[in-house]
């Protein structure tokens, strides 16, 4: 799907239900946008975590199991099962490490930080400033 099968389905139930002489006229359309989310709720449930996640609280063995299992038939001895779980450790440990050093105060600091954020306030600000927000 391109991201266009969705608003076309819409837009034919709309146009079906225009002449309806009820509520549904409005709710039909309304349930068909929702049954996406609908389904993705239900379903999130069943999809495993991630191995990098698995590795950052601390369940490393079910991580290397997970990435075994997708990567190598459930070998955990294969190279490229050991040299992505070496990875995802050292990125966790780098992202501890930057997470120590590094908090809200480092926005003020520099000049070019407080020129960042002054942007990120400014994008933020208009982009809302804009179509129909301004009215």
């Amino acid at each position: 799907m391109d991201g266009t099968f969705h608003p076309r389905r819409t837009r034919k139930a709309t146009f079906g239900t225009f002449h309806l002489p009820t509520s549904w006229s409005w709710r039909i359309p309304s349930a068909i946008q929702a049954l996406p989310s609908v389904i993705q709720l239900v379903l999130i449930w069943f999809i495993p975590e991630s191995p990098r996640w698995l590795c950052s609280k601390g369940r490393e063995e079910q991580a290397l199991r997970v990435l075994a299992y997708y990567h190598a038939d459930g070998n955990r001895t294969d190279a490229l099962v050991e040299y992505e779980f070496e990875e995802i450790r050292a990125a966790i440990r780098f992202d501890k490490e930057v997470a120590a050093n590094v908090g809200w105060s480092s926005f003020f600091k520099t000049p070019g930080n407080r020129r960042r954020l002054r942007i990120m306030i400014a994008i933020a600000f208009f982009s809302q400033w804009s179509g129909n927000n301004l009215m």
